[in-house]
């Protein structure tokens, strides 16, 4: 893998989660397809010990984020959790782990979060360069609400756009023909109220 795409949605839950759990360290999964994460399914530290030095998942998250991620017909990533005192690269006992991908979040100055991600071999890892890219033009799917959301510099543009179009009708630049107005009482009309 050359380089991870990622959206500056996405970038931003995976941050926020990491700097709002401070000191403690946080995480969860990462899915997508063709090298661009498309799925953030953030977990609970499960650790029994000190959440400050380590982050724990059980084996039931880690089916459950299979099933999340196939469901949605997305490649299964691997695991993000945050360093809240270190710096962005895998530990030893992240690499006593054995995941593909590793993406950790090092927060050794919090105002400056640095987010990289793994590809794991055994003991040894090769840094992938993410790209953020803007979210304009891209459908965020809200699985709580069950309905897509666009992002909301998308939803300006539309709005632009959407202007534009009325004040083209009003000033006659698009010629829409106008009918009569269809009356719900005539007979053979299409109007029912029987559902």
């Amino acid at each position: 893998m050359e380089e991870l795409i990622i959206t500056e949605r996405q970038y931003e839950i995976i941050i926020r989660q990491a700097i709002e759990n401070l000191p403690r360290e946080s995480g969860g999964f990462l899915g997508g397809s063709e090298d661009m994460v498309k799925g953030v399914l953030p977990m609970y530290n499960k650790t029994a010990g000190d959440s400050t030095h380590t982050f724990t998942l059980e084996s039931d998250d880690i089916l459950r984020a299979h099933q999340f991620f196939e469901k949605h017909g997305l490649e299964y990533y691997g695991v993000y959790h945050s360093h809240p005192k270190g710096l962005p690269e895998p530990s030893d006992q992240d690499l006593r782990n054995i995941q593909k991908l590793m993406f950790i979040i090092g927060l050794a100055n919090p105002e400056d979060p640095i987010l990289n991600a793994f590809e794991i071999y055994g003991r040894n890892y090769i840094r992938i360069p993410f790209k953020i890219v803007n979210n304009n033009g891209i459908t965020v799917l809200d699985l709580k609400a069950n309905q897509n959301k666009i992002s909301q510099t998308s939803f300006f543009q539309e709005g632009v756009k959407l202007h534009q179009m009325y004040t083209d009708i009003i000033n006659e630049k698009i010629k829409y023909q106008k009918l009569a107005p269809i009356n719900p009482f005539q007979k053979n009309s299409e109007f029912s109220t029987i559902a």
